[in-house]
């Protein structure tokens, strides 16, 4: 193969990536909008008072990466209806499904440098310890966060350590260890990858201070009751955190301490909930995680199962001719007795062959044999073979050679994507 070819390999092989990646994804980012509208309507109606269960919910989002290739979409009438149109914009105008694969890249890109970014800046900061961690002192005027995902590290501004007295960086600290110990940094991470994964749908974007106001609700609920502090205490120390803060900021704008992202505009509403805290009962919140993991678990298997595999390997044998044009498309036992393929050879028994050509009123004595290849789902996929049969040639049983199409790596690399 020429360096050419090869190069020209790739580019059909990165045009089927599109194509391919881009139908799915589309639509999953299309569902993702309708369950982000249930998730809100949960939220504002159902959940309203329920701490853990407005965060919980937010799990209906896992299954939504995996419903791309639901057989829904392909065969069932009001599928086909609703979602055919992407389908078609995909396959025809094959620029639509590049520009979806280049959004992902560079918005990827662009939250990979930030997170990039971040734990630079952390790496450049003063370490010290307070109790038994090890912390990062900033001199900037910035709420105490936690960054990464393997080796969490916890950054503390300077006049927090300054003003506050050990009890109370202690709890500080607390609750930026509970945000790592109930996984809130891989949720993130994992928010980030929908971001950008489903990137034309920029709810996401919107709506993803609600989910981290959530998950610092429910980590104000933990820290409070695992410190044995009162909502009063807890509170105080909130609002001693926003008052110093916005005395050594420089810039009108500002966080509150253990408020992650959520502006200032909110704390009113966070200091209701922290105020309103009733203990929990530690077993019961673990029995609701476990039914809502299973169903998380049980959602994503029922996708899957109602889904196409990996991939479908195509069985069927099909004669056509010099232009294309089909003349024997199917998997009849006639046919299979024909017809027989093995690793290297295909086998034309040719008095089967004639009976069968007879029987279909096929009175070409030169044409192709196809067979072989597999679908990722209906309309796109790869591979297959043909071997060329001329009847002239001899009038003995055929054995005719081929190079399997799958061996080829661009092909095999589709297959199991």
């Amino acid at each position: 193969m020429t360096w050419q070819m090869y190069w020209q390999r790739c580019l059909q092989w990165l045009d089927a990536i599109c194509v391919y990646f881009a139908e799915i994804l589309g639509r999953s980012a299309m569902i993702s909008i309708l369950v982000i509208a249930v998730i809100l309507l949960c939220r504002k109606v159902f959940l309203r008072k329920k701490v853990f269960g407005r965060g919980m919910i937010w799990c209906l989002l896992v299954p939504v990466l995996f419903v791309g290739k639901l057989r829904f979409f392909y065969e069932t009438g009001i599928g086909i209806q609703l979602f055919w149109w992407w389908i078609s914009i995909c396959r025809v105008h094959m620029w639509v499904s590049k520009i979806y694969m280049l959004g992902i890249v560079v918005f990827g890109i662009y939250v990979f440098m930030q997170r990039r970014r971040l734990k630079r800046f952390v790496c450049k900061l003063e370490p010290t310890v307070i109790g038994d961690r090890k912390v990062y002192i900033s001199d900037l005027s910035v709420s105490p966060f936690t960054v990464g995902i393997f080796r969490a590290r916890i950054v503390v501004p300077r006049t927090m350590l300054e003003n506050f007295d050990e009890k109370e960086l202690e709890l500080v600290l607390l609750h930026e260890k509970i945000h790592v110990r109930l996984g809130h940094l891989w949720l993130y991470l994992f928010w980030d990858v929908l971001r950008i994964l489903l990137w034309p749908n920029f709810l996401l974007t919107v709506f993803m201070k609600d989910f981290r106001s959530d998950m610092e609700d429910i980590c104000d609920r933990v820290t409070i009751q695992r410190s044995q502090k009162t909502a009063y205490e807890y509170g105080s120390l909130l609002l001693k955190s926003l008052q110093l803060l916005k005395e050594q900021s420089q810039t009108p704008t500002f966080s509150a301490t253990l408020t992650g992202e959520t502006e200032y505009r909110n704390i009113k509403s966070r200091m209701k909930k922290v105020v309103g805290f009733q203990p929990y009962k530690r077993v019961r919140i673990l029995c609701i995680c476990a039914i809502a993991l299973l169903f998380l678990a049980g959602s994503i298997w029922g996708v899957k199962h109602l889904s196409y595999p990996r991939y479908m390997k195509y069985e069927d044998i099909m004669l056509y001719d010099d232009t294309g044009r089909v003349l024997l498309l199917g998997d009849s036992p006639e046919l299979r007795k024909a017809i027989t393929v093995d690793d290297k050879n295909v086998r034309i028994d040719r008095a089967a062959m004639t009976a069968v050509l007879k029987k279909n009123h096929i009175t070409q004595t030169q044409f192709y044999v196809g067979f072989g290849g597999f679908g990722k789902v209906p309309g796109i996929g790869g591979g297959g073979n043909a071997v060329y049969v001329d009847y002239l040639e001899s009038d003995k049983d055929l054995v005719i050679p081929y190079l399997d199409s799958e061996t080829d790596f661009f092909t095999r690399l589709f297959k199991y994507l």
